[in-house]
């Protein structure tokens, strides 16, 4: 990371448009898995509102448990 301090503007602008091309095209080529990711998002989201207004017994009925069973594992949903 040291050597970006070195760098000239020129070099920096270059890198720039780059990165802005370099992202353009995976835009353009992933648009449609873009858009599925942030619809899954947007259900995820709506899934865990739905849940946490729900009641523990409620939680229970459906077998949806908030705590993971070990530290390290992931929350369950």
């Amino acid at each position: 990371m040291s050597q970006i301090a070195n760098w000239t503007a020129e070099q920096a602008w270059v890198i720039y448009l780059w990165l802005d091309q370099i992202q353009q095209e995976i835009l353009q080529q992933h648009k449609e898995s873009f858009r599925y990711f942030q619809w899954r998002e947007e259900r995820q989201e709506e899934y865990i509102e739905r849940v946490m207004q729900m009641s523990e017994e409620e939680r229970m009925e459906e077998g949806i448990w908030l705590e993971p069973n070990e530290p390290d594992d992931p929350i369950p949903f």
